[in-house]
C-alpha cells in the first residue's frame, strides 16, 4: 500500500513510487506470488491522473480517492488477515499521527499477520512546524527555494502535543 502515492510518475517523465512498486508486483506475481497493489491518493488532479498511468497494470494494481486517514478502516480490515506493507511518504507530516498507526501494528497481536512499514519522515518541515509551535519563529532555518519545496503554511497552527 502506498498511502500518499501522488501521481504514479514526476513532471519529469521518471516512475514514482506507485509505478516503481506495482512493476515489482509485477514480477512477483510473475513467480506465483499472490500480492496486489493499492495506492491512495487524496488530491482529486493527481487521483485521476494515478489512475491513467496505473490503468495498464489494473489488474494487480488498484487506486483510491481519499486520505490515508480515511483509509484507516480499510487498512485495519486487510491487515486483520495478510501481510501488509505499507510505504508512507506523505507530502507533510500532517498524515503521520501515531495512534493512526497504532490501529493498523495492532493487527499483528491480534491476527499474527505482518505489518511493515517504510517511513519517509519530512525532519525539516517537522522542525519547522515544532519551532512555530515553541513560538520561536525567529529561529526558523533559512532554506533556500530549491530545498524548501515541502513549504507548510506559516498561518497554520500548531500544538505541541499534535507533534509529541
Amino acid at each position: 500500500m502506498d498511502c500518499f502515492a501522488g501521481k504514479g510518475k514526476f513532471g519529469d517523465g521518471e516512475p514514482g513510487s506507485p509505478l516503481i512498486i506495482s512493476g515489482l508486483i509485477q514480477k512477483w506475481r510473475s513467480k506465483g506470488t499472490d500480492i496486489q497493489g493499492l495506492f491512495i491518493e487524496s488530491d482529486a488532479s493527481n487521483y485521476e491522473t494515478l489512475k491513467h498511468n496505473l490503468a495498464p497494470r489494473q489488474e494487480y494494481s488498484s487506486c483510491k480517492h481519499g486520505s490515508f486517514e480515511d483509509s484507516l478502516n480499510d487498512l485495519v480490515a486487510l491487515a486483520r488477515s495478510n501481510t501488509v506493507f505499507l510505504y508512507l511518504d506523505p507530502y507533510t507530516v500532517k498524515g503521520l499521527v501515531f495512534e493512526n498507526l497504532k490501529s493498523v501494528y495492532d493487527q499483528v497481536h491480534e491476527s499474527g499477520a505482518s505489518v511493515e512499514v517504510l517511513l519517509n519522515f519530512n525532519v525539516t518541515t517537522f522542525m519547522r512546524w515544532a519551532l512555530a509551535a515553541l513560538k520561536r519563529r525567529g529561529d526558523l532555518p533559512e532554506i533556500s527555494d530549491e530545498e524548501d519545496f515541502l513549504a507548510d503554511d506559516p498561518e497554520e497552527s500548531v500544538e505541541v502535543s499534535v507533534l509529541n
